[in-house]
């Protein structure tokens, strides 16, 4: 521990495995004047690469250290509120149970009520930036109207000219047709 002698790449290969890229050692040692400053490139991509996962690794710890918190404060509330329904009577459970339950419906319409009113409150600024619009474009038409150009008024029937029209003359036989039972089978 006291040597202050370089980890070697064999020696981080070993220990991390696939974190580092690149060749084998039998190739190393084929190549090794060429190597010597890819050696130092490798040791900053191995670091790089470690730190990466250092702090991936970090955060997933924070990430689990805060679940398990939340997992033991959720446990000493069960175990508080198993406590005290192992020490009341039937009635008193009965009503532990329906004002937890009581409880959880009045959370759950709580969180639609919340949603609810965003949700209206986003409508109702879309609408009002319509309505300004719609409110704008009617006070430029009061300031200018449009002229509408008419031949007619509409308060009078257009005059139309009367066409004669007679009935379509079809002339009548002068037998009527013979009645089915009469005609032979």
């Amino acid at each position: 521990m006291g040597d202050s002698k370089p980890i070697s790449k064999s020696d981080l290969r070993s220990l991390f495995g696939s974190l580092l890229g690149g060749s084998s050692s039998t190739s190393t040692t084929n190549a090794a004047p060429a190597n010597e400053l890819s050696s130092g490139e490798d040791y900053r991509k191995s670091n790089q690469t470690l730190v990466i996962r250092n702090c991936q690794l970090k955060s997933e710890l924070t990430k689990v250290k805060k679940e398990m918190d939340s997992l033991r404060s959720e446990n000493d509330s069960l175990r508080d509120r198993l406590g005290q329904f192992e020490l009341a009577t039937e009635d008193e459970r009965i009503e532990m149970i329906v004002a937890q339950r009581v409880e959880n419906r009045v959370k759950q319409i709580r969180c639609m009520v919340d949603r609810s009113v965003k949700f209206l409150q986003k409508t109702s600024d879309d609408l009002s930036g319509v309505f300004g619009d719609v409110e704008e474009q009617q006070e430029n038409n009061t300031t200018n109207p449009p002229r509408r150009k008419s031949s007619q008024s509409l308060a009078r029937k257009p005059t139309l000219s009367k066409v004669d029209e007679t009935p379509v003359h079809v002339p009548r036989q002068s037998a009527p047709p013979p009645p089915l039972s009469s005609l032979p089978p």
